[in-house]
């Protein structure tokens, strides 16, 4: 599997690896790409199966703030398909309980419950073709949580990036 060099990985910075341009994310969207035939949420499952452990976990955080940062909780349970969402949300408090992002791993715990109804609640209400006006109780519970998570979220990035530092052979 194509990599960066431990001297590049070496020369990473923090804003290498919070952007979508992140050389890390090369490679798991190259991967994601050549898979066919299930829901988005199935590809990204087996996705995980095929990259490396570190790797895998930062895709995952990346996935979670990319979601949040284009429409907050409530693009985060909007995934199409809630039962494999909700298992991806599952693997991301261990990605986040790996980096020791403990304040944002607490915070994800108290929210994925939260997601996870409001996937299946939209999925009902999507299914009824219900008026706009329903889904606004499920969209305030989800809104409720987007300042305390953008404060939360900062602490896993440097967290990862000294990881890659430490251990770039992981990576």
């Amino acid at each position: 599997m194509p990599t960066l060099s431990t001297a590049q990985l070496s020369q990473l910075g923090l804003d290498d690896i919070t952007q979508a341009s992140s050389p890390l994310l090369a490679e798991p969207v190259r991967l994601l790409e050549s898979l066919t035939g299930r829901s988005q949420e199935q590809k990204e499952l087996e996705l995980l199966c095929r990259l490396p452990t570190k790797l895998g976990f930062y895709y995952l955080v990346f996935r979670l703030d990319a979601r949040w940062a284009n429409g907050g909780m409530q693009a985060v349970a909007l995934d199409q398909d809630s039962v494999f969402s909700a298992r991806l949300l599952e693997r991301t408090l261990a990605a986040f309980d790996f980096f020791g992002a403990t304040a944002t791993t607490a915070l994800l715990r108290e929210i994925v419950p939260v997601a996870v109804l409001a996937a299946q609640e939209i999925d009902v209400l999507v299914q009824r073709d219900a008026p706009d006006d329903e889904f606004e109780p499920v969209w305030a519970r989800l809104d409720a949580y987007d300042n305390r998570y953008d404060d939360a979220f900062s602490e896993v990035y440097p967290a990862i990036l000294a990881d890659i530092h430490r251990n770039p052979n992981d990576w």
